[in-house]
């Protein structure tokens, strides 16, 4: 990616999240059912950051016109993410970071610094997501920072509010 591309930092953090995503599956690999065609996590119609929205309207113009096409004559759904096509993503190689991180065991930070772990439900169903080790679990909240100053950054450089988040379903309308 050009040094000049507003978008240059968005693939490193994504690629860490991969590294930690496939080494974590490596080692337990009987505990993920995830496959190709499972789009039970992708039921709700997301609302991204700007340079993350930026990033799949890179990805959604450079599908076929066919494709685009289909994508939007779908109807549109609150319940349903805009750039699922028969059950698969059109864009995963620029999938959000909310969606790269399903199906992984994440901690979150809830209310007075209490942390819950949560997983797919079709994942670890032995419960044996409650022992991993730490460095086996994502830290949404360390990410989300991250990706709030990748999208601080893409802001000053591209223009964008950095505090709105975008429906990826926009992307469909234009």
């Amino acid at each position: 990616m050009d040094a000049s591309d507003p978008l240059r930092n968005l693939p490193t953090l994504y690629a860490k999240v991969a590294a930690h995503g496939d080494r974590v599956m490596a080692t337990y690999p009987k505990a993920f059912a995830c496959k190709a065609g499972c789009s039970g996590c992708c039921d709700s119609d997301r609302k991204v950051s700007a340079v993350e929205h930026a990033n799949v309207k890179r990805a959604f113009d450079a599908l076929s016109p066919q494709v685009q096409d289909k994508l939007k004559a779908q109807p549109a759904s609150k319940k349903r993410c805009s750039m699922l096509l028969n059950d698969r993503c059109a864009v995963y190689e620029a999938r959000p970071l909310i969606c790269r991180s399903h199906g992984l065991p994440v901690v979150l930070e809830r209310a007075k610094g209490k942390r819950v772990l949560d997983v797919c439900p079709l994942n670890f169903t032995d419960g044996s997501a409650a022992q991993l080790p730490f460095e086996d679990v994502l830290n949404v909240g360390t990410i989300d920072s991250i990706l709030t100053a990748v999208n601080l950054l893409y802001c000053q450089e591209a223009g964008g509010d950095p505090r709105k988040r975008q429906a990826l379903r926009t992307l469909l309308e234009g």
